[in-house]
């Protein structure tokens, strides 16, 4: 149940069926906050090359 919950905080409840293997579940935990974390630290570079382009200007 604690499991399920979590998942649905996340925005996608695993159904532990698809998922035998905890490791695998653990990696798909992992993969999608990772991805978040590249794509703001794409966003906080792209905003700050901007910002010193429009000082420099």
């Amino acid at each position: 149940m604690q499991s399920k919950k979590q998942g649905i905080t996340q925005g996608k409840p695993i159904d532990p069926s698809q998922v035998p293997v905890s490791s695998s579940r653990l990696e798909i935990s992992l993969q999608v906050p990772s991805g978040v974390f590249n794509f703001l630290m794409f966003c906080y570079l792209y905003a700050f090359e901007m910002f010193s382009f429009i000082s420099i200007n």
